[in-house]
């Protein structure tokens, strides 16, 4: 899951998405979609699945402009965000500076967390997981139990590999296809490593004679095998979930939320 850069060099697709140039526009497009309400419901569900006394921390990992993350200190709880973007969490200390609510954001690469057996919950929202290689995934994974204290949970936020598919119809992949966004053309293309399970879309944005290329990758995972990856980094699995109003996990539910206890 690398790319060579404009200097030739191997680097992690992540790096230009999410710190070089283009996450400004990924903030611009990602930050109109998510309403105060919707925000709000998704931390109902965090507060409700997790159980953790209005006095206990959380760790927003990958917490982007911290939405949920300032969300949960206005419920009264020490909520700290990690993100691997300088320009995210900037705006994130100015919207919680705007919200009038205390909160730390970090700039830490989520295989490193800067803290050891401090929070009573992490949550991982939105994808985030799965953005890097299987040896990446698996040392997030590390990371958060290092970084949860005794009896801690996790909320883990990833890809329904079914859903995923089967919206885009697999038939078609390779595939390709235009859209428009006021005067930006978005060419859009996608398509599937079905040996490696990675899944990579590319979005080209056309304005004005000048353009943007965006492209993501993202390791897709069934349950069993975040199941097992959870049980060898020390968590073991206590409830399943299908979206954020907490119905039942199936084949054809958009997400696919654990949680997940530390196990001691």
């Amino acid at each position: 899951m690398k790319f060579d850069d404009d200097q030739g060099k191997e680097t992690e697709w992540w790096k230009k998405y999410y710190v070089d140039s283009n996450v400004k526009k990924f903030y611009e497009q990602h930050h109109k979609w998510h309403t105060v309400e919707q925000t709000q419901s998704e931390i109902d569900f965090v507060i409700k699945t997790l159980g953790i006394s209005p006095t206990g921390s959380i760790l927003d990992l990958c917490c982007g402009w911290g939405r949920h993350t300032i969300e949960l200190a206005h419920r009264g709880y020490r909520s700290v965000g990690i993100d691997v973007s300088p320009f995210l969490l900037e705006k994130a200390r100015v919207d919680a500076d705007y919200n009038k609510v205390e909160v730390e954001f970090v700039e830490a690469d989520m295989r490193e967390i800067p803290f050891q057996a401090f929070f009573d919950a992490c949550i991982v929202m939105y994808y985030s997981f799965g953005i890097l290689d299987d040896e990446g995934n698996l040392a997030t994974l590390k990371a958060i139990h290092k970084a949860l204290g005794s009896n801690g949970r996790l909320l883990l936020d990833c890809y329904n590999l079914f859903f995923h598919l089967v919206r885009g119809d697999i038939r078609q992949l390779p595939a390709r296809g235009w859209s428009r966004d006021g005067s930006n053309f978005i060419l859009n293309e996608g398509d599937l490593d079905a040996i490696n399970m990675i899944s990579t879309s590319r979005e080209i944005h056309i304005k004005n004679n000048s353009h943007l290329d965006f492209e993501l990758c993202h390791r897709l995972y069934t349950y069993p095998e975040l199941k097992k990856l959870l049980l060898e980094t020390g968590f073991k699995v206590s409830a399943l979930y299908g979206n954020y109003t907490g119905e039942v996990f199936e084949a054809k539910s958009e997400h696919l939320i654990i949680v997940a206890d530390k196990l001691k």
